[in-house]
């Protein structure tokens, strides 16, 4: 028999979309809207809408859209590494069954001509064990150029958290490269430290130190974060969070 907690990531991977939204972010909750508060530069800052969607009620579109975020942003760090980019491995992982996005789009009245407005910010995430402990594990968080310094990605992972503490998670987990100095300082912040199953250096013949291109993150859920910088880093958080799979 599954150990208790895998039986409930299961369980909760299990849930139809409707049951899942209605269980832990139902379409009341204030979380799903969001405006940036105002500032000098910008007196009357515009609102956001956020959407959940598993990767099963996801278009085609959307998803591309996501990708292309994902490319813009990270493709170089993944060129830098000793990974490469592989846009089709990357693809594959972003449709993986039990992913599920968040969206962010600009709240109305702000049309567009030919139907939904675009996507301007996502962070992916699966329900799943890590480690032996029930997580939340973040894939991706990206933000278009126009909505950076706004608070989004703060936003975000704050709605990921709630989640997490809603389904009952023991931490909220993620990958980022270790060049990515902008984005491990933002998670810093956010109360994020670096996980015991993070690859360790290892010590080569001679000396020399081999040091891993990523380190592995995560904060037990409710836990508070350790400064409240959010917005001074969050351009350098959409760089790249990935789980470099």
């Amino acid at each position: 028999m599954l150990p208790p907690f895998m039986q409930r990531v299961d369980s909760i991977n299990a849930l139809s979309d409707d049951a899942f939204t209605q269980q832990f972010l139902p379409a009341s909750s204030s979380d799903l809207s969001y405006t940036p508060t105002p500032s000098i530069s910008t007196p009357v800052p515009p609102s956001y809408t956020l959407h959940l969607h598993p990767i099963a009620s996801m278009s085609k579109s959307d998803l591309k859209t996501c990708f292309d975020l994902v490319e813009h942003t990270s493709a170089g760090d993944y060129r830098a590494s000793t990974k490469g980019w592989k846009p089709r491995a990357k693809w594959r992982e972003m449709a993986e069954a039990d992913m599920r996005y968040l969206l962010v789009r600009a709240a109305p009245p702000q049309e567009v001509e030919g139907g939904e407005r675009p996507i301007l910010a996502f962070m992916s995430f699966m329900i799943t064990v890590e480690d032996a402990r029930p997580v939340v594990y973040i894939y991706e968080i990206h933000l278009a150029d126009a909505v950076r310094r706004q608070g989004i990605g703060a936003h975000l992972m704050r709605v990921v958290e709630h989640i997490a503490v809603k389904t009952g998670m023991e931490a909220l987990m993620l990958t980022v490269f270790r060049s990515n100095e902008g984005a491990r300082r933002f998670y810093a912040t956010m109360g994020f430290g670096v996980d015991g199953c993070s690859p360790r250096d290892r010590v080569l013949r001679g000396g020399k130190v081999k040091r891993c291109d990523y380190l592995i993150m995560s904060k037990g859920v409710g836990e508070s974060p350790g400064s409240a910088q959010e917005e001074e880093w969050e351009d350098d958080a959409a760089d790249d969070v990935d789980d470099t799979g």
